[in-house]
């Protein structure tokens, strides 16, 4: 349809996963490559690398003008079906019971909708921009999530195996007691990961600004309490 109609911008909105993963704390940008050995157990990362490949080549072969936009983990209000709340929704039902080790970039969705418009407007094509904000631990998402909720958060931090052999146990143990647990290992193992990256190309290039991680947060924690009513 693009190359039938021509259109003067295309944004293609893909994930900071397809740049931004290490199993150390490192600050990534848009310079790093695909990270193929870490994400490759993940389809859904996966899918978006070869995305992002395909519409590069694109704007290479045919010469459609695509930017390509990679937000962090969406949070905030009006996330319906908790695509992407979902995790946050798992802690507030009880189902996180250690702190992760690794840590996470999280951005207000109404931000990442005000930094695709700056794309549409002002990207450059061909180019990657990583839109984020806040650079937390798991720890410390989960702990101000359970401040803003009036919950306690879980006191042990385990290792990734420890996590995963207990998952094993108690989606075996809690049907017995007419209950289940709903996160899956691929969740768990990327908790143990760091997603941490610089959005300054997009706050220069495009005009984005990320809002108080902590209004975002307590933004999300209130839509998912709404949508549990």
């Amino acid at each position: 349809a693009a190359l039938k109609h021509r259109p003067e911008k295309i944004v293609a909105v893909s994930s900071s996963g397809t740049i931004a993963v290490s199993k150390e704390p490192k600050i990534h940008d848009e310079t790093g490559g695909y990270p193929y050995d870490t994400v490759g157990p993940w389809h859904y990362y996966l899918s978006k690398i070869y995305a992002e490949k395909t519409a590069l080549a694109y704007v290479e072969r045919h010469h459609l003008p695509i930017v390509i936009a990679n937000p962090a983990l969406l949070l905030g209000p009006g996330d319906d079906l908790g695509s992407s709340t979902g995790d946050v929704a798992l802690f507030l039902e009880g189902q996180v019971m250690a702190l992760p080790t690794g840590g996470m970039c999280f951005v207000d969705a109404r931000d990442v909708a005000a930094g695709l418009i700056g794309a549409m407007r002002a990207g450059r094509v061909g180019e990657r921009y990583l839109l984020g904000g806040a650079n937390w631990s798991f720890k410390k998402i989960i702990e101000t999530v359970a401040k803003i909720a009036g919950r306690k958060p879980p006191i042990l931090q385990l290792p990734v195996r420890f996590s995963l052999a207990s998952a094993k146990i108690r989606r075996r143990l809690l049907p017995l007691f007419g209950k289940s647990f709903k996160m899956d290992d691929a969740t768990i193992e990327m908790s143990s990961y760091f997603w941490y990256f610089d959005s300054s190309k997009a706050t220069r290039e495009l005009g984005f600004h990320a809002r108080d991680p902590v209004e975002t947060l307590r933004a999300t924690v209130e839509e998912i309490i709404r949508r549990g009513k």
